[in-house]
């Protein structure tokens, strides 16, 4: 039942022209965002996005994925990090950090 009144609600939210709007910023201000993290130096990824999500790369970085994580959760800025697995970094080094906005 829970589930159901979830989706009518997501969906009743979706409908409204407000949320493709708000969608809009959302991929805006990612995308200023990544550029800005360009401009400072760090690689991402993908070199910039096209929705919500940034991969960085900080390999070459003196704090791990899971240090900054840590930093900007105190912050109040969730993200999450891991391995990359395109690389054979050693698994603690946590190479790989992602930047998305949750709900």
């Amino acid at each position: 039942m829970n589930v159901t009144a979830a989706l009518a609600v997501a969906l009743r939210e979706a409908a409204d022209p407000s949320f493709r709007s708000y969608g809009q910023q959302i991929v805006k201000n990612a995308k200023a965002l990544a550029q800005a993290l360009l401009d400072r130096g760090y690689d991402l990824v993908t070199g910039g996005t096209d929705n919500h999500m940034l991969i960085l790369d900080l390999r070459d970085r003196p704090l791990s994925g899971k240090a900054y994580a840590k930093r900007l959760a105190k912050a109040g800025i969730i993200t999450s990090f891991k391995w990359c697995r395109a690389t054979r970094a050693i698994l603690r080094s946590q190479a790989e950090f992602a930047w998305g906005r949750q709900q």
